[in-house]
C-alpha cells in the first residue's frame, strides 16, 4: 500500500513537473516572438526616422550642425563600440563622422 502511495505521490509530482515545463517552454516561446516583433518595429521605425532626417536635410529645414544630429552620432558611436557588442567598422565609421562633424562645426 505504502509503494502504491508513493507511486501515486511520484506520478503527480511529475505531471505538476511537466505541467511547469511545458508553461515555462511557451512562456520562453511567448518571450521570443515579442522580441522578434520588438525588433521589426524597431527596424521600421528607424528606416522611417532616417527617411524623415534625410527629408528634412534635403529641404534645408534641417541643418548638419543640429546638436540632436550630432547627440545621435554619438550615441551610435557608443552603440557600436566593441566593448559593448558593436562591430569595430561601425564602431571607425561612427568615430569618423563625429570627429567630421566636430571639426566642420566648431
Amino acid at each position: 500500500m505504502l509503494t502504491i502511495g508513493l507511486s501515486a505521490v511520484l506520478i503527480v509530482t511529475l505531471i505538476i513537473l511537466f505541467a511547469c515545463i511545458s508553461e515555462n517552454i511557451n512562456l520562453k516561446m511567448e518571450v521570443e516572438e515579442l522580441k522578434r516583433q520588438n525588433e521589426i518595429q524597431r527596424f521600421k521605425y528607424s528606416s522611417i526616422y532616417r527617411e524623415y532626417v534625410r527629408l528634412l536635410m534635403e529641404s534645408g529645414t534641417l541643418k548638419s550642425t543640429t546638436p540632436d544630429i550630432k547627440e545621435a552620432v554619438h550615441y551610435a558611436m557608443v552603440k557600436a563600440h566593441p566593448d559593448n557588442g558593436g562591430k569595430q567598422e561601425d564602431f571607425v565609421k561612427f568615430r569618423k563622422l563625429y570627429e567630421r562633424m566636430n571639426n566642420e562645426y566648431r
